[in-house]
């Protein structure tokens, strides 16, 4: 499933500080990669067709991958944009808010921290 791709450990960031900031009109929405994680600890798994968040921890079976953007512009969850500055990478996504899923996808952030990140 993950053959040929490349990944990277992180971990999910809230606040972006402001000398890292790498995607200056970022949306304030932020899209969490899983909301049920209480540890946001992932690899970050990039390939052809987009980018993957898969749990590095307590994984069942058949559920690794916890979030998926594709590169697809008609995919309902897509990476609309990406950046980064030093070890922080900021990820521009079209994704559908858990809070308002009537107003379908919206513009949202992702940021992670990776030792990587300029090599995303």
């Amino acid at each position: 499933r993950l053959f040929g791709s490349y990944y990277w450990l992180c971990r999910e960031v809230f606040d972006v500080p402001e000398e890292k900031v790498s995607l200056p009109d970022a949306p304030k929405a932020i899209c969490r990669i899983d909301t049920q994680a209480g540890d946001p600890e992932y690899y970050i798994v990039v390939d052809y067709f987009g980018v993957r968040f898969a749990r590095t921890t307590g994984t069942a079976p058949g559920a690794l991958i916890r979030r998926s953007f594709y590169f697809n512009e008609d995919a309902s969850e897509r990476v609309v944009q990406w950046g980064a500055t030093q070890n922080v990478l900021q990820i521009m996504v079209s994704s559908t808010s858990p809070a308002q899923p009537q107003s379908g996808a919206a513009p949202m952030s992702v940021a992670v921290l990776t030792p990587a990140a300029v090599d995303v």
